[in-house]
């Protein structure tokens, strides 16, 4: 059996894909009944209830555990926590990695030693580099794909652009006219990486200082554009709607009342953000993009800037006309964006992780099988 786990959502999305394909080979998994992947999940695929204690949790993994699969966490150190129970009793652990920072740091979150699984699932041959650059070995690294991007093109063209850019706005209580949306997709910078330099992984800007400075620089085109508000899962839409209203001055704009923050992208005419996942998924899907990140500190987080973006900015002085020429890119490109050349990959990314892992689960059975 294959045991699966993780508690925060960008780690759980990044696997739950590729158990439609257990599902589809009969091949047996659980699903550790804890966090986002426990809550998201299909009623019908198995759940485990792992024991509090450690000694405990391995007695429980000996039961025909095979392969033990997790997603990574900022917060959350249980998925990690089973990961190190699991390596103490012999059952090969697979890492998945969902975005482009921490390479190193996610495998040593919970306070203790740097943890080394069997495999290091990755995105790209970029996060393959950074993660070899912070110390990950390159033997364990495996290049997959985002398996939460496979499906991002079939969704965006199954969508129905206008009559769904209609539908949200009018639930969002926009007034129906010709201005280009704008959508600007937030992440609670502050709770994670700290509002000031006491913090030690203090990024150089939080989200509130970055809704403040695109408010101003937006302010010359405050007749011809709407910004739609997309809160973080994990942020308080209250505190990202009072910076709003101290600082848009002539601008409208509002919460967007979408599903998720895929919905708001999808019938943006431009998306701006920091170095959110939906920045990279506008990127895609050839959304005019533009990434704020003032003064930041840590390069893993410029991700777009490698891969080719346009608009990364990264100087103060500079956010003024930067904002001014994206917005003149939507005008000129106005409904005319094509898919990347990475969509393509993420596409197979499911299957491809999923027969890794029952790669991994059948070779630790034979073995487990030759040593009877």
């Amino acid at each position: 059996m294959i045991l699966v786990g993780a508690g925060e959502i960008g780690g759980a999305r990044a696997i739950a894909p590729a158990l439609d394909y257990f599902q589809k080979w009969g091949c047996p998994f659980a699903v550790i009944d804890h966090g986002v992947l426990g809550r998201e999940l299909p009623d019908s695929y198995k759940r485990a209830v792992l024991p509090d204690s450690d000694p405990e949790i391995r007695k429980s993994l000996t039961a025909g555990v095979h392969a033990y699969i997790f997603g990574t966490s900022l917060h959350d150190p249980y998925p990690l926590r089973v990961a190190r129970q699991s390596r103490a009793c012999g059952i090969p652990v697979i890492c998945v990695l969902d975005n482009w920072m921490n390479y190193r740091w996610r495998l040593e979150m919970d306070g203790k030693p740097f943890f080394m699984p069997d495999i290091y699932a990755v995105m790209d041959h970029l996060a393959e580099k950074e993660a070899v650059q912070e110390g990950i070995p390159e033997s364990i690294i495996r290049v997959t794909g985002h398996a939460s991007l496979s499906n991002l093109k079939d969704l965006y063209l199954r969508s129905g652009f206008d009559k769904k850019r209609r539908e949200v706005l009018r639930k969002s209580g926009f007034t129906e006219d010709r201005r280009k949306l704008l959508v600007f997709v937030s992440e609670p910078v502050e709770m994670d990486q700290g509002r000031d330099s006491e913090s030690p992984r203090y990024r150089g800007y939080t989200e509130k200082t970055v809704l403040r400075l695109l408010s101003e620089s937006l302010q010359a085109f405050s007749d011809s554009v709407v910004v739609g508000l997309v809160p973080h899962p994990r942020e308080d839409p209250k505190g990202l709607l009072e910076v709003w209203e101290r600082s848009r001055g002539a601008l409208r704009g509002r919460l967007l009342r979408v599903e998720n923050g895929r919905e708001a992208v999808f019938i943006a005419d431009g998306v701006c953000g920091m170095s959110s996942l939906l920045l990279y998924e506008a990127f895609l899907l050839g959304k005019p993009i533009l990434s704020l990140q003032p003064e930041c500190r840590d390069l893993n987080l410029l991700f777009l800037k490698k891969k080719g973006a346009r608009f990364v900015v990264t100087e103060r002085e500079s956010v003024g006309q930067e904002v001014m020429l994206w917005i003149e890119h939507i005008d000129q490109t106005h409904g005319e964006n094509e898919f990347h050349e990475e969509m393509s990959f993420h596409q197979g990314a499911p299957q491809r992780l999923a027969d890794l892992v029952r790669s991994i689960a059948a070779d630790a059975e034979n073995r487990r099988r030759g040593s009877v």
